[in-house]
C-alpha cells in the first residue's frame, strides 16, 4: 500500500520507510509546489480537459481524442470484471495506518483538484467550459545573446 507517498515524497531517506509521517507531509508538499497538476484516474476527463488548457501546445486536441478511443480502448476510462472486496477485507484495510496515510494523500489530491478545476471552470465543474477560459500563460523561448 505505500505506493503514492513515496512517488510523491522524492529521495529523501525518510520516504521509503512505510508509515513516515515526515513523507507524508513532504508528498503533500511537493503536490503543492512541484507538480502543476495532479489528478485521479476517476477524474481522467476532467484532468486532460485541463491539461489541455493550461499546457495546449503539448495537450492540444487531447480530450478530443480521448473522447473518441473505441471501444476496444474502454479500459483506459473503466475497470473491466471489478470484484468488489468483501466487508472483512475493507475493514482490515481500512484499520490500518499505512492506508489511512494514503487515503489522506489521495483525498488532499482530490481536493485540491477539484478546487483548481472548480476556479477553472468558474464554478459549474463542466471541463466543456474549460474551452472558454481564456489564456494566462504566454512562454517564450529566451535566447542567449
Amino acid at each position: 500500500m505505500w505506493i503514492q507517498i513515496p512517488y510523491f515524497c522524492g529521495h529523501y531517506h525518510f520516504c521509503t520507510e512505510v508509515g513516515n509521517v515526515e513523507a507524508l507531509k513532504m508528498a503533500k508538499r511537493n503536490v503543492l509546489e512541484k507538480y502543476l497538476l495532479v489528478g485521479t484516474t476517476g477524474r481522467m476527463r476532467d484532468m486532460i480537459a485541463m491539461l489541455e488548457v493550461t499546457v495546449p501546445d503539448f495537450f492540444r486536441g487531447a480530450l478530443a481524442h480521448f473522447d473518441g478511443l473505441d471501444s476496444n480502448r474502454a479500459h483506459l476510462r473503466y475497470t473491466k470484471k471489478k470484484i468488489p472486496p468483501n466487508d472483512q477485507t475493507l475493514s482490515m484495510i481500512r484499520r490500518d495506518d499505512v492506508y489511512k496515510m494514503e487515503r489522506e494523500l489521495y483525498d488532499f489530491v482530490n481536493d485540491l483538484f477539484d478546487a483548481v478545476f472548480k476556479k477553472a471552470t468558474n464554478g459549474t465543474s463542466k471541463a466543456e467550459d474549460l474551452s472558454r477560459m481564456p489564456l494566462q500563460y504566454h512562454f517564450e523561448k529566451i535566447k542567449p545573446t
